[in-house]
């Protein structure tokens, strides 16, 4: 299958790797940090929680979870932890 934008003898090339297997499912990325979880504040910025004790999660994050994937969104969660 070739793409919308692709000339139409690209379809049949061997080279041709883009199929459409099933229908794209609408996704939502969520930061860890500052969006589920309530971050450390350490000189006046938020940082990653540096210990379990620390970490904690925000009340309405469950809630919210279930309305997005009850809106049928695939939920990834991604997070960066630079220090």
């Amino acid at each position: 299958m070739a793409l919308s934008r692709q000339p139409p003898d690209v379809a049949g090339s061997k080279e041709q790797v883009v199929t459409r297997a099933t229908k794209a499912k609408r996704a939502v990325f969520l930061d860890r940090d500052g969006v589920l979880v309530v971050p450390e504040i350490r000189n006046g910025r938020g940082f990653a929680p540096r210990s379990i004790g620390a970490f904690s999660i925000y009340p309405s994050a469950a809630e919210s979870l279930l309305r997005l994937k009850a809106a049928g969104y695939l939920l990834v969660v991604v997070t960066n932890q630079p220090d």
